[in-house]
């Protein structure tokens, strides 16, 4: 919808499609990985419901979305950081735009990741008509904010819209959810998880500007990518976070 909003609110700005077309597609390739996450989860919800295991579920789930944004966030962070040498990297071409695209959508893909995971349990659990009403709500979102924020921020507006009509999915699904199994609330770890993905793209976005970056930037994007949130669950896993735990 993203690229046919552009074309539309943009008429004969091919560059915007063209370099949105190189961020949403690498974007896609973190999405299925989010997706693959949370596939498996849709059987396992059922299972659990056909037994009353609703606490247990609940728990789980919330579970799941903390550890998600303990891990995602600051992954999140990192890639948004050196977002324009991976496009670079991967297409050997000049997409302005695109690196800012990547980054909002990256930054986003926690949404991504909750918006599949209580999808998947509403619909494991029989609640086929509310998961239908959250998908819709978000398309409806993503319409609606595209024709307002594309004409202003071009390709960063078809990025943002995307990012909020998932939150709109999200949080409208686990709302849904949390009116058929006992939700525990999320706490501290979203606020944990956002403070150190923003700590990762600040200190990332800093290193851009060393001379060591300059002589090898694919090696040093890929090595503070891997080092960051690895460090980040390690230290929860040290102070006894039941999060690093699951």
């Amino acid at each position: 919808m993203d690229t046919l909003m552009l074309g539309l609110l943009r008429p004969g700005n091919e560059a915007a499609v063209a370099s949105y077309q190189v961020a949403a597609p690498t974007f896609m390739v973190l999405y299925s990985l989010l997706m693959a996450l949370t596939v498996n989860f849709m059987p396992m919800a059922a299972q659990m419901r056909l037994r009353g295991e609703n606490d247990r579920l609940g728990r789980g789930v919330t579970d799941l979305q903390r550890m998600g944004a303990c891990a995602i966030l600051p992954l999140a962070g990192c890639i948004a950081a050196f977002s324009e040498v991976l496009i670079e990297t991967l297409f050997r071409r000049d997409a302005p735009g695109a690196g800012v695209a990547l980054a909002i959508l990256v930054a986003g893909g926690y949404w991504s990741y909750s918006a599949y995971l209580l999808l998947n349990t509403l619909a494991g659990i029989g609640r086929t008509r509310d998961a239908a009403i959250a998908v819709v709500a978000g398309l409806g979102a993503n319409l609606v904010l595209n024709g307002v924020l594309v004409p202003l921020f071009n390709l960063a507006g078809a990025a943002l819209a995307t990012v909020f009509a998932t939150g709109v999915t999200a949080v409208y699904a686990r709302h849904r959810l949390a009116a058929a199994l006992p939700l525990p609330s999320l706490g501290r770890s979203v606020w944990a998880g956002a403070l150190l993905g923003v700590t990762g793209f600040t200190a990332g976005t800093g290193l851009t500007g060393t001379t060591i970056y300059e002589a090898a930037p694919l090696v040093i994007a890929a090595a503070w990518t891997t080092a960051w949130p690895l460090f980040c669950m390690l230290t929860l896993w040290c102070k006894g976070s039941c999060i690093a735990r699951t």
